[in-house]
């Protein structure tokens, strides 16, 4: 994978985050050996998973049913009773993030236990820097959002206003701490200097323009970061824009300064993914247009394209794509399923076949299908790849693990 000056140490594990790493790419640092089989499978709390966490060590930490459970060899080793939001973050020294409602939680990854909590209300996704900063988008009922850098102990580093509220996690690339916020992304340097704004038009630099009006400018249209900032290469960013008109990817150069759409029109839905294949450049796998089969029914597809746009390949499924995960082969990993409310109104019926609907592809990076893994129901949003190279799907309030 690629190298980063700014890439923080927590990326030492399989799947450290909600994205799978620090360039919110949903791709594992491990090559996964997933062929389809499943391994062993433990319950868990609740129906459904809001995300998956592995760690170096191979422990998998999983949040469902208003608890965080840790997983380790197809054991469960703790669970403790959390209103956590999304996937815990793993750290250094045996530590996790948790973002709860109403605080942000370090917890020891061997027990669970609190080892330090600090009121962050309404917090989007954390990210870490090198120095183990977290950075993270806080927003609240009352006061503006706010991009926060804290310590480990929780003091304020440095606090700056933004225009509108997300939660997505902030991107780590090239010294520089990269927001979705409104309609433009917005770089901050380490000490909280904001260096550029840009949207689908383009780059604006500070110059003469005031440094307090360009922090919370809007272009006065419709548009809206609707992705994660993810990192597309050395010097590239990916991010996803709707504005009145239409919607669609764009690519920012962060060396040149320039923006442009790629080629190829993507919906603007689903989970996306941007590998890099081993000698080659960045690509993005996400949701494709709808195509027409055989019966005259068009059914929805996964699309494989360049760093310009280009198809490289295109794959239709029985139902959208609602998983994404990706190794540091190229390999790509997507489930699909239907929503809890048409599988209890559907799943009985003698028609009705969960194969088509409950399911786990796995392609390699040329887009030829390497398995079909059938799940006993619908799938949770979020797929994680292990230490070992297995897949972690949870289904039916159990986690499974793939091999």
């Amino acid at each position: 994978m690629m190298k980063d000056p700014y890439h923080c140490g927590m990326d030492a594990g399989s799947w450290p985050t909600a994205l799978g790493n620090s360039w919110n790419s949903r791709v594992s640092s491990s090559t996964a050996t997933a062929r389809g089989k499943s391994l062993w499978s433990v319950p868990l709390p609740g129906r459904a998973a809001g995300g998956i966490t592995v760690t170096a060590d191979g422990q998998v930490f999983v949040t469902s049913g208003n608890h965080l459970t840790a997983v380790k060899d197809g054991r469960i080793k703790w669970s403790v009773q959390i209103r956590a939001l999304g996937s815990p973050v793993a750290l250094t020294q045996g530590r996790l993030i948790t973002n709860e409602i109403g605080s942000l939680t370090i917890r020891d990854q061997a027990t669970g236990t609190c080892i330090a909590s600090f009121p962050a209300g309404g917090l989007g996704t954390p990210a870490i820097t090198s120095e183990e900063h977290i950075v993270y988008i806080h927003c609240s009922k009352t006061d503006n959002p706010r991009l926060l850098r804290i310590d480990m102990s929780g003091e304020v580093v440095w606090s700056r206003q933004l225009s509108q509220r997300s939660t997505y996690p902030p991107l780590l690339v090239m010294d520089l701490i990269v927001v979705g916020d409104g309609s433009y992304c917005r770089a901050y340097d380490r000490d909280g200097v904001l260096r550029w704004i840009a949207n689908r038009n383009g780059f604006q630099l500070p110059g003469s323009t005031r440094h307090s009006d360009l922090a919370t400018a809007q272009d006065g249209s419709a548009d809206e970061v609707r992705t994660p900032v993810i990192r597309f290469g050395s010097k590239l960013i990916l991010v996803g824009f709707r504005w009145s008109a239409g919607s669609g990817f764009f690519v920012f150069d962060l060396g040149e300064h320039n923006v442009r759409p790629l080629r190829t029109h993507l919906p603007m839905r689903g989970p996306v993914a941007a590998p890099q294949i081993p000698s080659e450049r960045s690509r993005l796998v996400a949701v494709g247009r709808l195509k027409q089969d055989n019966h005259g029914y068009f059914q929805p597809t996964v699309v494989t394209v360049d760093r310009h746009g280009d198809i490289l390949w295109t794959y239709q499924t029985s139902v959208e794509m609602h998983a994404i995960a990706a190794d540091a082969a190229g390999k790509i990993f997507i489930a699909g399923s239907p929503s809890v409310t048409r599988w209890e109104q559907y799943h009985s019926a003698p028609l009705y076949n969960q194969k088509e609907e409950c399911f786990v592809h796995g392609f390699n990076h040329d887009g030829e299908q390497l398995f079909t893994w059938y799940a006993p129901g619908p799938i949770s949003a979020p797929l994680a790849i292990g230490a070992n190279g297995e897949l972690l799907v949870v289904s039916e309030g159990r986690l499974w693990a793939i091999g």
